[in-house]
């Protein structure tokens, strides 16, 4: 969950332990804002897991950036409208593959705009970071 500095509450969900995580931005009084993505929700879909969002950040540039353990770690850029952002990877979307079974558990945004994604490889005592060009 985030809270935007205009008092808007970001909320990133898997319905249903389905492959599409959602993005919900609500008004500050709960209600959808429907000036995301249309009706206050947008969906991710990294096809294939079933695995809930690991964190986001929000940019300076009110750009929203989800984490998930979806497909390897996966990464997510959204406008601040809730539309895929075309310049992040392929169609908003990065998938970081660590060669081994890994789940995401953190996103983190650098002062410099860089993303930072961890996780864990198959085994506690393997860990896996990755640094996205924002």
């Amino acid at each position: 969950m985030l809270v935007q500095p205009d008092s808007k509450i970001v909320v990133t969900g898997n319905p249903g332990l389905s492959e599409v995580i959602t993005v919900t931005r609500l008004n500050p009084n709960g209600s959808p804002d429907t000036t995301f993505e249309g009706d206050g929700t947008a969906t991710i879909d990294f096809g294939a897991g079933g695995e809930p969002a690991s964190g986001a950040v929000l940019q300076p540039d009110g750009k929203i950036v989800v984490g998930s353990a979806q497909a390897g770690v996966a990464v997510a850029r959204l406008n601040a409208n809730g539309s895929p952002d075309a310049a992040f990877g392929a169609a908003g979307k990065v998938t970081v593959d660590f060669g081994a079974a890994t789940s995401g558990n953190a996103v983190v945004l650098q002062p410099n705009g860089r993303i930072v994604v961890a996780g864990q490889r198959s085994g506690a005592a393997n860990f896996a970071v990755a640094r996205l060009l924002g």
